[in-house]
């Protein structure tokens, strides 16, 4: 991708530098949910949405997005994979 921009000088000159993505591991996972979330999502519900979502950042956020919602609609503080109970974490992709 690098050498077929690289070749176009009008667009390579706009690029300040190249960003590879990688997919989020485990700690990146439970530091979204510890920043994100205003409830506490124990580690054997994260670790399964991190499975699930493949590394996704914008999975694992969906996925936190859902969890937070039905655990404050239970009025929960917090949420384990026994009480999520195998709900689906994503609308459109579940695996």
């Amino acid at each position: 991708m690098e050498k077929k921009i690289a070749n176009r000088k009008i667009v390579a000159g706009r690029i300040s530098q190249w960003v590879k993505f990688q997919p989020c591991d485990l700690e990146d996972t439970r530091l979204l949910a510890k920043e994100l979330c205003e409830i506490d999502v124990h580690e054997d519900l994260l670790v399964k949405l991190h499975e699930l979502s493949n590394g996704s950042i914008r999975l694992i956020t969906v996925g936190l997005s859902r969890m937070e919602a039905f655990t404050k609609a239970q009025r929960w503080q917090s949420i384990s994979a026994q009480q999520w109970s195998g709900q689906p974490f994503f609308l459109s992709r579940q695996i």
